[in-house]
Order: C-alpha cells, then structure tokens, then sequence
C-alpha cells in the first residue's frame, strides 16, 4: 500500500474487518515499531534516493547494513511513511481472535503490548 494513503486507509480498513469479521493476516516489521524509525528503504530513498534503494538490494549484507545503520531516520507521527505504533499494533491486536508473534524482540514492544493487553 502507497505510503501516502496508508494513514487514511488503515482506519477505513479496520472498520470493515471488524463490521464484517474479515479475516486478514497482517506481518507486522518488528524494529521500525519497537524503534520508533522509517523502515530502512523509505529513509534511504528520502536521503539518497530511489536509485540507491535499488542498488541496494544487489549489495553484501554488510554493505546493506552499513548504508542502512549510517541513515537511519525517526519516524515522526503524521509521516505518511512512519509505522504503526505501538498503541495502533495493540488496538488492533485486541480485536484479534488469534494472534501468533514469531520473530519479536523481547524487548520494550512486547513489554508495551503485554502491558495494553492487561488495560
């Protein structure tokens, strides 16, 4: 989904998923949630350009990760490109009937969604 109407169509979403009991699979990023950062493709192409995303993905891992490391953005609220936060992630879970986390650090997103749930 466009980055651009993403923030005005995941409300819409949920509202239909939840009125007509859609079933849907959402893959939720971990990192860019937990850590509050642009995924790593949008803050490059902002800083170096799309061309350079591209290039990129044909890299080594260690050049990926060094590029990636060097310009890693904040994800600020409002930005059409942000990720969910963590109050959105939690919201949605709570209207899950099954929800399986596989990969998640154990760090403060599951302390915060632990402690939503709980609330």
């Amino acid at each position: 989904m466009s980055p651009a109407v993403r923030p005005a169509v995941r409300p819409r979403a949920m509202t239909i998923l939840r009125r007509y009991a859609v079933p849907a699979v959402v893959f939720v990023w971990s990192d860019p949630v937990e850590q509050r950062r642009l995924a790593w493709y949008a803050a490059v192409a902002r800083q170096l350009g799309e061309p350079e995303v591209e290039r990129l993905k044909t890299v080594s891992y260690e050049e990926w990760r060094r590029v990636c490391e060097r310009h890693a953005l904040p994800a600020e609220d409002g930005d059409p490109c942000a990720p969910v936060s963590v109050v959105e992630l939690a919201e949605a879970l709570a209207h899950s009937r099954f929800v399986m986390l596989r990969g998640v650090s154990a760090g403060e997103l599951g302390h915060r969604l632990a402690h939503s749930w709980r609330h």
